[in-house]
């Protein structure tokens, strides 16, 4: 098992997500990958026109770029994640328009990152963060005025599936989450759950088998006849999915005031 590191206040180590994706390096194209993928290509498709840049905060190994790329026109690609390995692993894919930084995003986003881009994604990111809030805030910083940002998390139950395999430290609820993120700045233009059933059976029977997910991964897990078969199952069952209930979150905010409007109405707020 993986340890989480724990406190509130204590920035997951760099070295922990080299292992994580390590681990995990098979599941880019997992089917529910793929479903998130095509929920974030969508919602990019409905904002319409070139994209001059994208920030994608805790990018990982940034294989949704590829698939976004499919879908729309992005001009620049920026990754940014705490793994020095990930970073390297992808800034040495040479992709044209792409760039890869290794950043904490705990700390104050520096400043050559501030402003720069117009989307900022960040999927499956903020449940692995004991103090998710300077995360929040770093997407705020790097927007441009009237920029959106397009976040997908896990809510629902949070179980040994979740924390032993993902390294989940919580899950959320939708308007909580909303209000919160609306506290930050932006103007939540989208909330809803989706998913259902399938990505919600899929983590029922993942949990079932769990133990001998770990030690296939622990082996250095290959895929087998049987698992591309379920994932065939799992990506057809997906395409049938409701978009109005299930354990995935999409939050789409578009950035309405300015760090320093923000800091006055919290000051105000707090007399």
């Amino acid at each position: 098992m993986r340890e989480v590191p724990a406190g509130p206040e204590t920035p997951a180590p760099a070295q922990y997500y080299d292992s994580f994706w390590k681990t995990l390096r098979n599941a880019a194209d997992h089917p529910t990958n793929i479903y998130r993928y095509e929920l974030v290509a969508e919602i990019l498709r409905g904002i319409g026109g070139e994209i001059g840049c994208i920030a994608d905060l805790g990018c990982g190994n940034s294989i949704i770029v590829d698939y976004l790329r499919q879908h729309v026109s992005i001009e620049r690609y920026v990754g940014l994640d705490v793994s020095a390995e990930i970073v390297a692993a992808c800034n040495g894919l040479g992709r044209p328009g792409c760039e890869f930084h290794q950043v904490d995003l705990h700390l104050p986003l520096a400043e050559h990152f501030r402003g720069i881009a117009d989307i900022v994604i960040a999927c499956e990111v903020i449940e692995h963060l004991n103090d998710y809030r300077p995360f929040i805030e770093n997407a705020t910083l790097a927007l441009r005025a009237g920029g959106t940002l397009v976040l997908t998390t896990p809510s629902g139950k949070l179980g040994r599936l979740e924390r032993e395999l993902f390294g989940h430290v919580r899950h959320f609820d939708r308007d909580a989450l909303a209000a919160e993120i609306e506290g930050f700045g932006f103007e939540v233009v989208r909330k809803n759950n989706c998913g259902f059933p399938m990505l919600n059976l899929e983590r029922r029977v993942a949990s079932l088998f769990l133990d001998r997910i770990l030690r296939s991964l622990e082996n250095d897990f290959e895929k087998s006849r049987l698992f591309k078969i379920m994932s065939l199952v799992i990506g057809l069952g997906m395409k049938l999915s409701s978009n109005r209930f299930g354990c995935q979150l999409v939050i789409v905010a578009r950035k309405s005031r300015s760090p320093i409007d923000r800091i006055e109405t919290r000051a105000a707020d707090a007399l």
